[in-house]
């Protein structure tokens, strides 16, 4: 029976309020208005894709929502506490853009909650507030990097993409155990890669960042097992098909069971949250 594994909900709590007076937040972004003319919208976008390690859902936003995500990344990145954004963002655009930030993007490391203050087309925000100080978030990436760098150094060379994936699996589940006492940064890419432990949010989140450092296109899923505890593993594309990978099934069960395999084959396992957005239709025949 598989170990209970829980995994932390994404936190962006969204208050909407009319103010009369702009807030103290620290230092705003630009902001996206009607004033901004179509060649300006698209300089930043070119610049804007040339950020590193963006997670695949990115290009699913429009363009008015990547300028408010590569604004929100960017914030919290340098950790300030605030950002300026536009007020045209739906809620519901920004839980989708927190959503992603949160569980998608390699480089802010879950690290920041996200709250909305609706004021005006001029003066709308998004407070940040942090799990960690900068100083150990900056530490945190730079360390991870650096293991990430090693794993992607080792690949074969000529390794095509399922190589490259089942090299990052099989990394991941030598070199790490389950955090059965759920300590600090389990559930973290830096628990599983530095610390050697974590529990399956932190082993999704570890394969994720390397595959995204490595080019290759990978996001995490999330579900639930027949008791109903929430469990995290990947989705891979390769080619125009996808397929799952559970790098924390296997390490459990020491085999290859849960690496590229079909929906079906998963949902023996778990229930998919949100199934259907990448589908996996069959299991990837080598």
């Amino acid at each position: 029976m598989r170990k209970k594994i829980l995994t932390a909900a994404v936190s962006a709590a969204m208050a909407f309020s009319m103010l009369c007076a702009v807030p103290t937040f620290a230092e705003p972004s630009e902001i996206y208005t009607d004033t901004m003319i179509k060649s300006e919208l698209g300089s930043f976008l070119q610049k804007s894709a040339a950020e590193p390690m963006l997670p695949y859902q990115y290009d699913e936003l429009s363009s008015q929502a990547q300028k408010c995500y590569i604004d929100i990344r960017k914030a919290i990145i340098a950790h300030k506490n605030s950002v300026k954004i536009s007020s045209r963002i739906s809620e519901k655009t920004l839980l989708t853009i927190a959503d992603i930030i949160k569980n998608q993007d390699p480089l802010t490391f879950g690290g920041a909650d996200i709250e909305y203050n609706g004021i005006s087309t001029d003066n709308a925000y998004a407070r940040l507030t942090y799990s960690y100080t900068k100083g150990v978030d900056e530490s945190i990436a730079k360390q991870v990097a650096k293991e990430a760098d090693k794993v992607i150094a080792a690949f074969v060379p000529d390794a095509d993409e399922y190589g490259k994936f089942l090299a990052i699996h099989d990394n991941i589940t030598v070199t790490a155990e389950d955090d059965s006492e759920e300590k600090s940064f389990s559930r973290t890419a830096y628990g599983t890669l530095i610390l050697g432990k974590g529990v399956s949010e932190g082993y999704a989140l570890a394969f994720q960042y390397i595959s995204i450092k490595a080019g290759l296109t990978s996001i995490v899923v999330s579900g639930t097992d027949a008791d109903g505890n929430v469990h995290s593993w990947n989705k891979v594309r390769i080619g125009e098909n996808w397929y799952n990978v559970d790098c924390f099934a296997d390490d459990e069960g020491g085999d290859h069971d849960c690496f590229m395999v079909s929906d079906e084959t998963i949902k023996q396992l778990y229930t998919e949250k949100g199934s259907g957005d990448y589908p996996a239709l069959d299991d990837y025949i080598k």
